[in-house]
């Protein structure tokens, strides 16, 4: 893929840039960012999507840490209050609830480091689009010259169907 430094090195160290081969190349590069730019729009709709639906399992664990906590204060209101149970069987209890109430604060943590890591990688995206709208726009100060339209319409008059 040809960029507007790498035409402009071919122009000065003296080889021509054929006006057929420059067109040809235009179109490759605009048909090349064309492409880069809905790959990249598409990239940004799903990280989009992803810090969506992180967000919304950080919700959901977050009402599952709530319910958990307030089961592990019912348990532990039931092990003020009732002598009947065993003090081991309410221990294991506390000590099931307590590695739930781990892992889901682990993943909690996970999605908030996702969720902050989002935000960088849209302006990377960003910045990519930016700097392919700048090609395109250098692109567009490259007009036909007259030389081409000079040439085509020779080229017409050899044409055997005249």
């Amino acid at each position: 893929m040809l960029f507007r430094s790498e035409i402009l090195q071919i122009h000065s160290r003296g080889m021509p840039l054929y006006h057929k081969d420059a067109n040809v190349t235009v179109q490759i590069l605009k048909e090349k960012i064309r492409s880069f730019t809905e790959i990249k729009e598409s990239e940004i709709e799903d990280l989009s999507s992803k810090k969506k639906n992180l967000k919304v399992e950080k919700d959901k664990k977050q009402i599952k840490l709530d319910e958990l906590r307030i089961e592990l204060k019912k348990l532990e209101d039931i092990k003020r209050s009732s002598y009947e149970e065993t003090l081991e069987n309410l221990l294991s209890r506390i000590k099931l609830k307590t590695s739930q109430k781990k892992k889901i604060e682990e993943k909690i943590d996970y999605i908030e480091i996702e969720l902050k890591r989002l935000p960088d990688e849209i302006k990377k995206i960003k910045k990519d689009i930016e700097t392919n709208e700048k090609i395109k726009r250098e692109i567009k100060k490259y007009p036909r010259s007259e030389e081409r339209r000079v040439g085509k319409e020779c080229r017409s008059r050899w044409s055997p169907y005249h």
